[in-house]
């Protein structure tokens, strides 16, 4: 596989995951603002989004080196999932898998 691969599968989970991070942040906000919800839905938010934003640089670093891009993909994804929750599950899916294939191109 060529680096472009996990490259891009990083860079559309983090996108994904600022698309989501967006989408809950405005969710959240007019829900807070009718008091149906707290302010944790806008903190989850803005962690989502800046999750999305590590993982597209993680993208990015497999391009020069795959172990190290590899390893912040997983780590995002792993975090992703534990802090976000369910609402980062698409994200978190596939950038661990960009992160999985950029490992397994770097020891092959």
């Amino acid at each position: 596989m060529s680096r472009r691969t996990e490259s891009d599968l990083g860079m559309l989970g983090g996108v994904i995951g600022i698309i989501i991070g967006a989408l809950s942040f405005i969710v959240s906000g007019i829900l807070s603002v009718v008091h149906l919800r707290f302010e944790s839905g806008v903190v989850t938010s803005i962690l989502a989004m800046l999750l999305g934003l590590i993982a597209i640089f993680g993208a990015g670093i497999t391009r020069r080196d795959r172990l190290v891009g590899g390893i912040v993909m997983i780590v995002i994804a792993i975090l992703g999932f534990e802090l976000v929750g369910e609402l980062y599950l698409i994200s978190s899916v596939i950038v661990l898998i960009a992160g999985i294939i950029a490992l397994v191109e770097h020891f092959r």
